[in-house]
């Protein structure tokens, strides 16, 4: 959905109402009636904006000018043209020329200027425009007229960060606002908004019974006409979606997306929105007809380039379910594939932003993706014909804010020729509305297969995490995973695998000697390391999995790996057992020092000699000893992981460590931003709560928090959970990890050797234990040579062996009590 409509109370004739009369200025009056008379055209109020401006003697004339800058502002922008716009700005900007006392235009000036930034892709400049509307606001005299500007301010900030995907922020903000203001006093046009804003949140976040409820009738009645047209195709987008998911009536939607365009009033990007959502709908539907009529709305103009990639998708798949003519397909795809080198030429254009800018979160960018992998393989379903499926695929993932930072770009011959080594495939998952597409890729080639739609999949991801919490419950561990037949867990676990991968891919995998895995996170954080696979055992302990951000990212890795020279003493430095500052035990009460015991201590460092480990303890764990580990060739930080929503450090990434203070960090706090500035080992193990946790925004690399972060900071690996993690748990984990990736040198090896002596012990085996922490980036470079296990490790193998023998004794003396036993009977 488009932004909400702009502020309606503040044209230059209520401006100019509004000011005091005092001496007559009969060029300024002259000058404003002619430019506010509706015959007036652009052309002439430019001419007469700037004789009014001459003529203006005082601060009060100068607002009145304000006002008409502001009408004619309006009017370019209306013309969505990057020039009209680039006019508009420069308008606005010189208006906004320092020294100027704040007033209730040039809070409206402002936020014009930050619509103009943003729509040239200006992001940061947008963001500290509307932060400097909401402080002129703020500073008004208190009433109606401050209120309504504030209401403003915050839905357009809100608005931009929902379609940067910062979902949770948005509501974060629109809910304080509802705390402080009393919407109810408000005129209509600033509560409209309000609702139109925090409407495109929930339809961001997928809650479309909320949307419902939002636009219901007594909102409607509410809302000015234009606005009501804007509600009513969110609910019918809403409706639509919840068709496509929960298989009900396809009429409500179509009634409600009817009556919004019915409306005279209708803003055309509105229009546009149902035209586009009815298209769709009649597609479900399987109504041909119906559904050529929607997108003959499109034929011949000039679209923005989101929608045009959208309609182009609809139009494909039109002649894709009507089996068109091999022609009509061929010319489609070319258009189609114009389309998205359109929408990754806008994406790039975007300012790259800390937390990223979510280009894949939303469906609707992701479906002209989905066409065009289902006509290219309809076109040519060969090996060339796949390769030349993903490229475009390969070209919106390099658009990421981390992939960019990294400079991280790959073909379809690059992903297998750097990723595809040693026995190595690689999985990607492309979740979309209403299909998903999975493919495999190793030596042998490429395969696909065409599996259930984006909800469909986060709803057997959802049953995999019932069922192991009420697993948890009972105390049934995820031994019974492996071994219980008739197991719910085991059942919903089979049943991911089975829809996510063919039997051939299946097959495939449990051949690898290592799996790396990209787009599990797009589709609600599938638990791949928990899918069952042809041989009953998860994944996650059958090969190594590692998941990467995407693949062109993994791609750098691999390299950046490959080309980094390991050299120095020191191979491990662990950062544990921070001592909290004051500040950061009043925020996050929960976190606590650890008073690590010598059996954690001994966990921590397992496989790894004292002179060739570094330790940074309480006091002298914090930010300054994560710069001073970048020698090491591992990291370790053993500390509480916090998601503070309301702080957020950079304002876009909510995840943060609690360290020690130092000098470079008086509270303790550790921000992704932090750690951005840092240098890092090449493997950098995060056991701390929700480290690879991020904002309510998937579909940008990473970049949203701990993991993004590191892996920018140098780190080609990064060990993380995005849930809880107990803290026994992570330090028996890390001392399997630790013993395997000293023995066999690789990250991915030592995950799966952790995981399987994680699951095999009854008390430390549920899914969430073995399967929480996992590896993110690239995870196959060596980072230390393999060798034999040491003392302890020999230690262990003349325990067993003893314990072997002494069965064997126990076993003998069993056979002779029973020989000896009939003979004591019979005396």
């Amino acid at each position: 959905m488009g932004a909400p409509a702009a502020p309606g109370a503040l044209s230059a004739a209520q401006a100019q109402e509004s000011q005091p009369q005092a001496d007559p200025n009969p060029a300024l009056a002259e000058a404003t009636a002619r430019f506010l008379a509706p015959e007036t055209s652009i052309e002439e109020r430019r001419t007469l904006l700037e004789t009014a401006r001459s003529a203006a003697r005082d601060e009060r004339e100068h607002e009145q000018v304000d006002g008409l800058v502001i009408d004619l502002a309006y009017s370019l922008t209306d013309r969505s043209t990057p020039q009209a716009r680039a006019e508009a700005e420069q308008l606005v900007r010189r208006a906004l020329a320092p020294g100027r006392a704040g007033s209730a235009a040039r809070t409206v000036l402002t936020m014009i200027a930050a619509d103009c930034a943003k729509a040239r892709g200006a992001l940061g400049q947008a963001l500290d425009d509307i932060a400097l509307a909401h402080s002129i606001a703020q500073a008004l005299e208190a009433g109606g007229l401050r209120n309504s500007l504030l209401t403003y301010c915050t839905s357009q900030r809100a608005q931009l960060e929902v379609e940067l995907g910062l979902i949770e922020l948005a509501f974060e903000r629109l809910n304080a606002l509802e705390r402080a203001i009393d919407l109810t006093t408000l005129d209509a046009d600033p509560r409209s908004v309000h609702r139109v804003t925090i409407t495109n949140a929930a339809l961001a976040a997928a809650q479309h019974a909320r949307v419902l409820a939002l636009t219901s009738d007594e909102a409607l009645a509410d809302a000015t006409s234009t606005v009501r047209a804007q509600l009513l195709v969110q609910r019918g987008i809403a409706l639509t979606e919840m068709r496509r998911d929960e298989g009900g009536r396809a009429e409500p939607a179509e009634q409600v997306l009817r009556a919004a365009l019915a409306s005279a009033e209708i803003a055309s990007t509105d229009a546009d929105a149902a035209h586009a959502s009815l298209a769709d709908l009649a597609l479900l539907e399987r109504r041909w007809e119906l559904a050529a009529e929607e997108l003959a709305h499109f034929e011949g103009r000039t679209l923005p380039v989101e929608l045009r990639a959208r309609t182009t998708a609809l139009a494909t798949a039109l002649a894709l379910e009507t089996a068109a003519p091999r022609e009509q397909l061929e010319a489609l795809r070319e258009e189609l594939r114009r389309a998205l080198d359109a929408n990754v030429e806008e994406w790039r254009s975007m300012e790259r932003r800390p937390g990223g800018v979510g280009l894949w979160h939303y469906g609707s960018r992701r479906a002209p993706y989905s066409e065009w992998v289902r006509v290219c393989l309809v076109l040519d379903g060969s090996q060339a014909g796949l390769e030349r499926a993903l490229e475009p695929l390969l070209e919106a993932q390099s658009a990421g804010s981390l992939a960019r930072a990294l400079e991280a770009k790959a073909n379809a011959a690059q992903v297998r020729e750097e990723l595809c080594r040693d026995g190595r495939g690689v999985l990607w998952i492309v979740p979309s509305n209403n299909r998903s597409h999975v493919f495999t890729l190793d030596t042998a080639g490429i395969e696909h297969h065409q599996a259930p739609g984006h909800d469909a999949l986060v709803r057997l991801a959802s049953a995999i995490s019932q069922c192991a919490a009420a697993a948890l419950e009972k105390g049934i561990r995820s031994n019974s995973l492996a071994q219980v037949e008739d197991s719910e867990l085991r059942r919903a676990a089979a049943e991911l695998a089975a829809a996510l991968l063919s039997p051939s891919q299946r097959a495939k995998i449990l051949g690898w000697s290592e799996c790396l895995a990209v787009g599990a996170d797009l589709a609600g954080d599938l638990p791949l390391a928990l899918a069952v696979l042809d041989d009953g055992a998860p994944l996650g302990l059958r090969v190594p999995l590692v998941e990467a951000p995407s693949l062109p990212i993994a791609v750098a890795l691999a390299r950046r790996s490959r080309t980094r020279t390991l050299e120095g003493e020191l191979e491990l430095a662990l950062v544990a057992d921070p001592r909290l500052s004051e500040d950061a035990r009043e925020r996050y009460p929960k976190a606590r020092e650890l008073e690590l015991s010598d059996a954690e201590r001994a966990r921590l460092q397992a496989g790894f000699s004292d002179e060739r480990v570094r330790w940074f303890e309480r006091e002298h764990a914090s930010l300054a000893a994560l710069a001073d580990a970048h020698a090491a060739r591992a990291l370790v930080v053993l500390a509480h992981g916090v998601f503070d929503s309301a702080r957020r450090g950079d304002g876009e990434r909510p995840s943060a460590l609690v360290l020690s203070p130092c000098e470079q960090s008086e509270d303790g706090v550790v921000w992704c931003a932090d750690v951005e500035r840092l240098r890092a080992p090449p493997l950098v193990e995060l056991l701390a709560c929700g480290a690879a946790r991020g904002p309510l925004r998937l579909g940008d690399d990473a970049a949203g928090h701990l993991v993004g972060a590191f892996v920018l900071a140098g780190a080609d690996c990064v060990l993380a959970a995005r849930v809880d993690v107990e803290r026994d748990v992570a330090t028996r984990f890390a001392r399997a990890f630790h013993t395997s990736l000293r023995e066999q040198g690789r990250p991915s090896h030592a995950l799966l050797a952790a995981r399987r002596a994680l699951a095999a012990a009854p008390s430390e085996s549920d899914p969430l234990a073995w399967a929480g922490l996992g590896l993110h980036g690239f995870g196959g470079a060596e980072l230390f040579e393999p060798h034999e296990p040491q003392k302890a490790a020999n230690a262990a193998t003349l325990l067993r062996i003893a314990a072997l023998a002494l069965s064997v004794l126990a076993a003998a003396a069993w056979w002779l009590h029973r020989r000896r036993a009939p003979q004591d009977r019979s005396q």
